[in-house]
């Protein structure tokens, strides 16, 4: 599986919301992945795929998927700044 993050597995006592959302994300991209027939590609074209189909399924619920990236975002953002009250690293995005 060409997905980087850490296997599925328990998480840490006392886990971060970022190790959480790695561990969620990670489950999802792996069962993704296989039930697409993408796993034997590399992780951002799997994650690409991922994506895209998300944004087919906005367009199904009539969703603005452009402001749901922008929320994506500001989620991910948040993230750095929630732990412990103190920013654990720079995001990315």
């Amino acid at each position: 599986m060409p997905i980087k993050s850490p296997p599925p597995g328990d998480l840490p006592e006392a886990p971060t919301s970022r190790e959480v959302s790695i561990h969620h994300a990670y489950n999802m991209a792996v069962r993704y992945a296989e039930e697409s027939g993408t796993d034997e590609d590399t992780s951002e074209t799997i994650l690409a795929y991922l994506i895209a189909d998300l944004a087919h399924l906005a367009d199904l619920e009539q969703v603005d998927f452009a402001e749901v990236i922008e929320r994506a975002q500001h989620y991910y953002r948040r993230d750095f700044e929630m732990e412990h009250d103190e920013v654990k690293g720079v995001p990315k995005w």
